[in-house]
């Protein structure tokens, strides 16, 4: 989930009629993800690894005894309210009541997701799903209330702040929504024949609903390893301080980043305006910086 497994991104293959719908099962997605060569030795880089959350939906499987959408059911979108979110081969409406994609090339002579076939493990675990933008909210709503996760893995899938999850282009279909914990928005197409403009729609709309106060011209990575400076915006207050890309930040005026650090935390220090002053690790060197935030 940290994208530091160095599995390869995807698991398909040239001889695949589809890269997402050509239908292979579990055992052959594992076969196929387990013998290619590893990107990198675990743990060493970051890379993001569709093929790894496949592993981590069979790891669901293997572990409750129960299919992984059959989960998910059960334990995540029945309590969650979401009465609408599938596999595309389950969807339970009727036809005129799933969207259409429009423009460009169609994947099919009715390019909607009924029209789809099995879901494949091409794309269970990364993908592979229907759902609403109804749905997506009540998804949201129930994990920042508490109701489908603990407290500690909320805050882990908040933490990203500022960032984006895009759903890709589907066969032409598009969704993208914030991440971060004080906003919320969606961003749901069947359109994107002009190639590029749903996604520029959805990162400008993520700048402006999370568009900080103050800013230091720096992104942060939050993982097991602690909180890690991402990276330095040019010209910016932390470039002119000298914090650089793989810094790891122990603390923020005194107050302790582990692992389980809470993204609030740096908002809670910056959004004020005054200067910060963060304890690095570079290399086996600890340093003390100051760093004064700008107008966001």
């Amino acid at each position: 989930m940290t994208g530091r497994s160095g599995l390869l991104n995807f698991h398909g293959r040239q001889s695949d009629a589809d890269a997402d719908n050509s239908w292979i099962d579990r055992d052959e997605a594992l076969r196929r993800i387990f013998e290619s060569e590893l990107l990198f030795e675990p743990g060493t880089e970051h890379a993001p690894s569709h093929s790894a959350f496949g592993v981590l939906a069979a790891i669901v499987e293997l572990v409750s005894s129960e299919s992984y959408m059959g989960f998910l059911s059960k334990h995540m979108f029945g309590p969650g309210g979401m009465t609408r979110t599938s596999r595309y081969d389950d969807i339970n409406a009727s036809d005129d009541q799933v969207a259409i994609r429009y423009g460009g090339k169609d994947y099919a002579p009715i390019n909607s997701p009924k029209r789809w076939g099995k879901t494949s493990w091409l794309v269970l675990g990364s993908g592979g799903m229907v759902s609403t933008t109804s749905d997506l909210y009540r998804w949201n709503q129930g994990i920042r209330g508490g109701k489908l996760l603990s407290p500690k893995s909320v805050r882990n899938y908040l933490r990203q702040g500022g960032g984006m999850l895009v759903g890709g282009n589907m066969h032409g279909f598009f969704t993208a929504y914030t991440t971060g914990p004080d906003s919320l928005f969606f961003l749901s197409t069947k359109d994107i024949s002009r190639e590029g403009k749903a996604d520029a729609l959805g990162q400008s709309l993520a700048a402006l609903v999370n568009r900080p106060k103050f800013r230091l011209g720096v992104s942060l990575r939050y993982s097991h390893e602690g909180v890690v400076v991402e990276s330095v915006a040019f010209d910016s207050p932390a470039a002119r301080t000298g914090l650089q890309v793989d810094d790891k930040v122990h603390s923020i005026n005194g107050e302790d980043l582990g692992a389980d650090a809470d993204p609030d935390a740096v908002k809670r220090h910056t959004n004020g305006g005054k200067p910060v002053e963060p304890m690095i690790q570079r290399g086996d060197e600890r340093i003390p910086v100051k760093v004064t935030p700008v107008r966001g």
